[in-house]
């Protein structure tokens, strides 16, 4: 029982270390999911919050998107794909 009990305190602390590595370097991709909704004459609003909704870290360049309207930043590639994963979960905190 100890043994299963390290093993799945294992594989928790290794999917944890690849969620923080996959944050760790920014995306530099732009905001050109906005740009487009932008343009197709669409209104967007703004991003209101200074950290990532995904894990509350700064914004520093990562990628950005729209979201029925609502522009959503990440601090990078990881987290949107996360929100991809579950858009309704983490739109709740922008409620």
């Amino acid at each position: 029982m100890k043994n299963l009990l390290r093993t799945v305190s294992l594989l928790a602390a290794i999917a944890t270390a690849f969620l923080f590595v996959g944050c760790a370097s920014p995306n530099p991709q732009t905001a050109a999911t906005a740009a487009t909704a932008a343009s197709s004459g669409s209104a967007v609003k703004a991003y209101p919050l200074d950290a990532c909704l995904v894990t509350g870290e700064d914004l520093d360049g990562g990628p950005t998107t729209v979201y029925n309207g609502q522009e959503v930043k990440f601090c990078c590639s990881g987290c949107l794909d996360a929100f991809n994963r579950e858009p309704e979960r983490y739109m709740a905190g922008l409620q």
